[in-house]
């Protein structure tokens, strides 16, 4: 009879089992997780520039919960996209999980060609832990999220406390010809002084011989006479 109750006792105990087992889980809270985007710029700009840019918010696995729709698009099958303008920061969320896990995600600044612009090129790499807000609790009613952020991908990573992107406006000057060295006038050497003018000259060679002739006999002559008289 004993054993009869020993077997009863051992059939209700795995009966009871069973049926725990197949006791719906306590309905897990979603735990909420916003996440926090810095925007600077490393100098000053013009208020009459634009200062508005987009980044990407990529799950690395399809099933993540992603952002509701904020400020631009929402999700897409592309991830999710937003934008900042100026100097602040943003919350991007909220996002949700209700299921215990590492979701993990990249933010990343989208190409830009704005004028005058150079936009930073850092990538970050997003993991969100949810777990248990009791150790040693395996049902998933109560759950609390940590995120941990790093700088680069794969080796390279980094772990730092805040997704920063800086941007750098480089002021375009207008480009100027090149300016010539005034050129030098030209030296004028003073003028002389004249010399004495020469004198007029009223005969040519030939006359002027002519009248040596005729001066030369004149004084010939002249002499001769004298001596006759003598």
């Amino acid at each position: 009879m004993n054993q009869n109750f020993r077997k009863m006792g051992l059939f209700l105990a795995v009966v009871l089992l069973f049926a725990a087992l197949a006791l719906p889980a306590a309905a897990s809270t979603p735990v909420e997780v916003n996440l926090t985007v810095h925007q600077r710029f490393e100098s000053n700009v013009p208020a009459n520039m634009a200062s508005t840019f987009t980044y990407l918010l990529t799950p690395l696995e399809a099933t993540n919960p992603m952002p509701s729709s904020m400020n631009a698009a929402g999700s897409t099958a592309a991830g999710y996209t937003f934008t900042i303008t100026g100097t602040t920061e943003v919350q991007i969320g909220p996002m949700w999980f209700d299921t215990l896990g590492t979701y993990s995600y990249v933010l990343r600044v989208v190409a830009s060609d704005a004028d005058g612009y150079t936009y930073d090129e850092r990538v970050y790499r997003i993991d969100v832990h949810v777990m248990n807000d009791t150790p040693g609790n395996l049902s998933a009613s109560n759950l609390t999220a940590i995120v941990t952020v790093y700088e680069g991908l794969d080796g390279a990573a980094v772990k730092v406390d805040e997704m920063l992107f800086e941007h750098r406006y480089e002021r375009e000057l207008p480009t100027e010809a090149p300016t010539q060295a005034p050129t030098a006038p030209a030296t004028v050497p003073p003028a002389q002084p004249a010399g004495p003018p020469a004198p007029p000259s009223t005969f040519d060679g030939g006359m002027t011989m002519l009248a040596l002739i005729t001066l030369a006999s004149g004084s010939a002559m002249a002499v001769a006479l004298k001596k006759k008289k003598s």
